[in-house]
């Protein structure tokens, strides 16, 4: 995923911007509660709680994003778990973007859970 998201300090908070991406959009739903994130529907960018911004953009840094508007990661490594990654190192794919974020999740879970059993026979 090769998309720029502009983090802008506001307040208490960071507005985040980025191009739509479902993906990208369920990601910042994950790892923001939604009493910690707004959606500005006119400014069409999200407001995201000054405790939660470093989470995000380490989320958004290891989905392949450009963050911009934030220092550089620090120097205390930060492990951040996309969903994606046992799918992707049994099959080497992502999940068809035509499905929806539920269905994406089960197809995942099913397709490691069944590689398990038959690694374990």
């Amino acid at each position: 995923m090769n998309h720029t998201v502009v983090f802008d300090r506001v307040g208490n908070g960071y507005t985040v911007r980025f191009p739509y991406d479902a993906l990208l959009v369920e990601l910042l739903k994950s790892r923001v509660p939604s009493y910690a994130r707004t959606w500005d529907k006119t400014g069409k960018q999200w407001t995201v709680d000054a405790d939660w911004y470093q989470r995000l953009a380490a989320a958004m840094r290891a989905v392949g994003c450009t963050v911009v508007g934030l220092d550089a990661p620090g120097s205390r490594p930060t492990t951040v778990r996309t969903g994606l990654e046992p799918y992707s190192r049994l099959s080497g794919r992502r999940a068809s973007p035509r499905c929806t974020a539920h269905c994406r999740r089960f197809c995942i879970r099913t397709r490691l859970l069944a590689a398990q059993s038959y690694n374990a026979n």
